[in-house]
């Protein structure tokens, strides 16, 4: 009885550090992707609003044209 006990609570543990690892790494992809994202949205945007005025010296769009160059 007590070598049984012993492992299922090596099983236990095993199978927790299992998960806790898997679940670490879905969290980890799960955020990368979303700042990946967002990136790609901000960048799309300030390319957007960059590309309507041709005048970098334009106090409005000033700004948009350090996030292009």
């Amino acid at each position: 009885m007590v070598e049984s006990s012993i492992e299922f609570e090596k099983f236990r543990r095993n199978w927790s550090e299992k998960n806790s690892v898997k679940r670490s790494l879905r969290i980890a992809l799960t955020q990368r992707l979303a700042s990946t994202v967002a990136r790609q949205v901000v960048s799309q945007s300030t390319m957007k609003f960059a590309s309507c005025d041709d005048d970098p010296e334009n106090s409005v769009n000033a700004y948009l044209w350090v996030g292009v160059h």
